[in-house]
């Protein structure tokens, strides 16, 4: 286990830490908002898809069980 305390956006963040640790998958969650929502907040699953330098598989969360 280690921790990471990183600055800059989370997008960023992630993808800086994604690359120094070599990371083959990311498995994530997505709150799945939609609409204006979406827009004003960003979506930090959709852009680390556009970003990340290997494969980000999404769970909805409505397929996470209780």
């Amino acid at each position: 286990v280690s921790t990471h305390a990183p600055q800059g956006t989370a997008v960023a963040a992630l993808v800086a830490l994604i690359e120094e640790q070599q990371v083959s998958l990311i498995v994530m969650t997505s709150h799945g908002r939609s609409g204006l929502t979406r827009f004003v907040l960003g979506s930090v699953a959709e852009k680390l898809m556009r970003l990340a330098p290997c494969p980000v598989f999404i769970v909805g969360r409505d397929d996470v069980q209780k």
